[in-house]
């Protein structure tokens, strides 16, 4: 299901009322997106449900690849939002700048449960010379659990400005009662280009972070090895911090 514009007029909304949404397997996809060549802005996804399940290379994104900004992606979920991730590409939720020189949109989470397993990702992100967008998650409990099953993305929340990329990322704020980061699952806010990587912000009653066998699991604020911009700061509060088997927090460049 898609809304975008390849010209220099605006791209329409979307908006998903449902009780439960269900996407599953490789390429399934809500979109939103100002595609390649155009000049106007991307519309905004709205989604509104009792329970959002994205599965196997499943995606819903809202992005730009033109000069016009993309849109926000607001996801209002009452119980549950579960990704889960497979074998078929990357699952998620991703607001994005893809080579393009219009500013990604915001992506905002609100509902009950948030479970993120199998190297599933809420992403915003700029790959061009746009900004990425703010990540806001507002949720009572968060579950940030394992990697892809080839070890090569780690569940997770992220914001950053990706390899090549001139613009700055988005700043990245968690408020929750429960929070919980396991074997290889991430929330990162990064930058591995020229621009500045954005700020992490949590706020939770109760942060458990275990490493395992992964030893990048945990809470990061970083500029990556090739870039020049700076990192963000990274700021908790909590009631109760426990760090294990390995797991880290970490600003660093």
């Amino acid at each position: 299901v898609n809304v975008g514009t390849f010209g220099a007029g605006k791209g329409g909304n979307l908006t998903v009322e449902a009780t439960d949404i269900q996407l599953i397997g490789s390429d399934s996809v809500l979109s939103a997106r100002a595609n390649v060549g155009s000049t106007g802005d991307a519309g905004n996804l709205s989604i509104n449900t009792n329970t959002l399940r994205v599965e196997n290379g499943a995606f819903v994104n809202a992005s730009t690849s033109g000069s016009g900004n993309g849109g926000n992606l607001i996801v209002n979920a009452l119980e549950l939002v579960q990704l889960t991730g497979g074998e078929s590409g990357v699952t998620g939720l991703f607001a994005q700048a893809d080579e393009s020189t219009g500013n990604g949109g915001n992506l905002q989470v609100n509902t009950n449960t948030l479970l993120l397993e199998d190297g599933a990702e809420v992403s915003t992100s700029t790959f061009a010379q746009g900004n990425g967008g703010n990540l806001n998650i507002d949720a009572q409990d968060i579950q940030l659990i394992g990697t892809s099953a080839d070890g090569r993305f780690g569940s997770g929340l992220f914001a950053s400005a990706n390899p090549s990329s001139t613009g700055d990322a988005g700043n990245l704020r968690v408020k929750t009662n429960t929070l919980r980061v396991e074997d290889g699952a991430q929330v990162s806010a990064a930058t591995f280009g020229i621009g500045r990587g954005g700020n992490l912000a949590i706020a939770a009653q109760d942060i458990q972070l275990t490493g395992g066998d992964n030893r990048f699991t945990g809470l990061f604020t970083r500029a990556e090895s090739d870039s020049t911009g700076d990192a963000g700061d990274l700021n908790i509060i909590t009631n109760t911090l426990r760090v294990e088997d390995g797991a880290e927090v970490s600003a660093s460049t």
